[in-house]
């Protein structure tokens, strides 16, 4: 089987090679020669949440090959998704050392550890939250140690809700009393 990727999505699938691949350079400026629909491309990086990613690989290109307007426009928004990745990364920096101190095994998943490992680099992921998986028999003392850090279960669901989500999900949400997600 064989599949036709647009223009604007090869270049995506360039831009968000793992850092050890050193073709994405020659690969993205062959792709953004010519006709290249940037609109189209700078949605499509923020509906796949790449946009820290292209960023990087475009800003490494610079002007010469990508407008100045779409430089700027990924400059900003990497920004802030950056500014999001450090503070949950410090948030999970946080947790990660209380459940430590408590004796509690978890293993984190995704978020800043995938950024880490792919592209040695935090801030260049986009994440909303944080997960990691603990022992079903730690639930409880987890609950209670994130509660003890500001988090409770989101307002917008009844403790009835929040059962259920956790036995038939498996998991629980936990949201800050800043805004902050576990």
């Amino acid at each position: 089987m064989s599949y036709s990727f647009s223009k604007e999505l090869q270049v995506l699938i360039a831009a968000t090679a793992p850092s050890e691949h050193e073709t994405h350079g020659k690969k993205i400026c062959s792709l953004i020669t010519g006709q290249l629909d940037w609109v189209a491309l700078l949605k499509s990086a923020v509906g796949h949440n790449v946009v820290p990613l292209l960023n990087a690989r475009l800003q490494a290109l610079g002007s010469d090959f990508v407008p100045a307007p779409i430089l700027a426009t990924l400059e900003r928004s990497a920004a802030l998704i950056r500014e999001r990745a450090f503070v949950l990364d410090g948030e999970l920096q946080r947790i990660s050392e209380s459940l430590h101190q408590q004796g509690i095994t978890f293993v984190p998943l995704k978020g800043p550890i995938l950024a880490r490992r792919l592209y040695g680099d935090v801030g260049l992921r986009a994440m909303r939250d944080i997960d990691f998986l603990v022992p079903e028999t730690h639930h409880n003392q987890v609950i209670n140690a994130l509660q003890g850090m500001g988090y409770q279960p989101p307002a917008s669901l009844t403790k009835s809700q929040t059962r259920c989500v956790q036995e038939f999900q498996g998991q629980v949400c936990m949201v800050h009393e800043e805004g902050r997600i576990a």
